[in-house]
């Protein structure tokens, strides 16, 4: 077994709970996943690649939902509701770094969230990098997503270790090579995490 150097981290489902603001829409304004579901598969990539504003986006679906605001509106109660993050993940990852593991961050957003996880958040001063797809300008389970970290990572890919919750992005991130960790029970995950790199102490 080769020791990881650099760990990656999803936010969505791992950093933060998965389907916060889906609940809200849906308990606040009868919005289900069923309404947004087009949105978010045919529409909401070309914001995740950093192609168009996720508010433009947004302008042609918020009347057929029935949303009672402008798609501003729509991204700021967006951003509101999903930036708790989870704290025993934010422990674990401090300790990490502590240990003297790199770890960065390796999720889909769009600009505005990009720009929130950075100023609003913190996260730039809890991670040695964020890679957020609308900057790099291609998004998980695309290869280039990989290629263009790998680019910056300052080691071997059988040394990268990425944990995310979805199995598709965790296929394209083994196709590069990296050492890979579904995530999808809080507790029981870290502590298997950590049972994980104990081998390498």
């Amino acid at each position: 077994m080769i020791r990881p150097r650099v760990i990656l981290f999803d936010l969505d489902g791992v950093l933060c709970d998965l389907w916060r603001f889906a609940a809200l829409l849906e308990r606040d304004y009868g919005i289900t996943r069923a309404h947004t579901q087009q949105f978010f598969l045919s529409e909401y990539p070309k914001a995740a690649r950093g192609e168009r504003s996720v508010t433009d986006l947004l302008k042609a679906f918020l009347p057929r939902w029935g949303f009672p605001g402008t798609s501003e509106d729509f991204l700021s109660l967006w951003l509101e509701s999903e930036r708790e993050l989870r704290l025993s993940v934010v422990q674990f990852i401090q300790g990490l770094r502590a240990s003297g593991y790199l770890c960065g961050l390796a999720t889909n957003q769009e600009f505005n969230r990009a720009g929130y996880l950075r100023r609003e958040m913190g996260l730039a001063q809890r991670f040695d990098w964020l890679f957020i797809s609308s900057e790099m300008g291609a998004m998980k389970p695309d290869s280039e997503f990989y290629i263009r970290v790998q680019e910056v990572l300052p080691c071997e890919p059988e040394k990268v270790l990425f944990i995310d919750d979805d199995e598709r992005y965790l296929t394209g991130a083994r196709q590069l090579g990296w050492e890979t960790f579904q995530f999808l029970d809080e507790k029981r995950d870290l502590k298997k995490l950590g049972e994980y790199l104990l081998r390498f102490e």
